[in-house]
C-alpha cells in the first residue's frame, strides 16, 4: 500500500503514514505485478506442409491434362459435314468447309489437301494396273516410305517442309480413255476417314 499524498509505502497494521501522518484510509492499493510470459508459452507458427502442396499442385495439374485431352479428342471426333462436289468427270462428296476454288478442308485438328488428276490413259490399263505402276515408281523415290497398295488405293507417308510425316492415299479411277488420280493427305491417323470420303466417288 502506498500513501497517496507523498507515495511513501505503508507499513502493515500502521494507521498514518509514516512520511507524512496522512490516515491509512486515504491510500492506494498496491500496484499489481506485471506478468511475462514465458518464451516458450508464446502461440508457435503454424508449420507448413510441402507434401500437401505438392500433391494439391500434382491434383490441379492431372485434372488440367484429363480436361485438355477430352476437348482435344472431342473436337477431332467432330467431322464436318459433307457436300458432293462435281468436278466433271466425277463427283466426290467432301466436308462443306473446303472453300470454292481451294483444294483443301479442315479436319479437326489437321488440314487436309485434296487433288485431282485426270491424264489420257495411252497404254488402256485398268484402274489396279496403273496403281502397281505408280507403286512401282514410289518405291524407287527416296521421298516416301511405308508404300503399300491395296487394290486400285495406293498409300505412302512423307514429310513436309518442316519435316512432319504426312500421310497420302491414292485412289485410280479409269473413265474411257482417262485414268482418274484422286489424292488426299493428311496427318497420320486419317486413313479409314480418307477410304470413306472415296467411296463416295461416282465415275460419270
Amino acid at each position: 500500500m502506498y500513501c497517496l499524498n507523498c507515495g511513501k509505502m505503508l507499513l502493515d497494521g500502521g494507521r498514518f503514514c509514516p512520511g507524512c501522518g496522512t490516515p491509512l484510509h486515504e491510500t492506494v492499493p498496491e500496484k499489481p505485478a506485471v506478468r511475462y510470459s514465458k518464451p516458450s508459452q508464446l502461440a508457435k507458427p503454424r508449420k507448413k506442409h510441402p507434401v500437401l502442396i505438392v500433391f494439391f499442385l500434382l491434383i490441379i495439374g492431372i485434372g488440367f491434362l484429363v480436361v485438355s485431352q477430352y476437348i482435344k479428342e472431342n473436337k477431332s471426333d467432330k467431322k464436318p459435314p459433307l457436300k458432293t462436289y462435281d468436278y466433271g468427270a466425277f463427283t466426290i462428296d467432301l466436308p462443306d468447309n473446303m472453300e470454292e476454288g481451294h483444294n483443301y478442308f479442315d479436319l479437326g485438328n489437321d488440314t487436309v489437301n485434296f487433288n485431282q488428276d485426270i491424264k489420257k490413259n495411252n497404254p488402256g490399263l485398268t484402274a489396279e494396273e496403273y496403281a502397281k505402276e505408280m507403286e512401282a515408281s514410289f518405291k524407287t523415290n527416296n521421298a516416301v516410305s511405308d508404300v503399300k497398295r491395296s487394290g486400285t488405293i495406293l498409300t505412302y507417308t512423307s514429310k513436309d517442309i518442316a519435316g512432319l510425316p504426312v500421310e497420302t492415299m491414292c485412289s485410280f479411277y479409269t473413265s474411257g480413255d482417262n485414268v482418274i488420280m484422286i489424292t488426299l493427305s493428311g496427318r497420320k491417323g486419317n486413313e479409314s476417314y480418307f477410304r470413306e470420303l472415296l467411296d463416295t466417288v461416282k465415275i460419270k
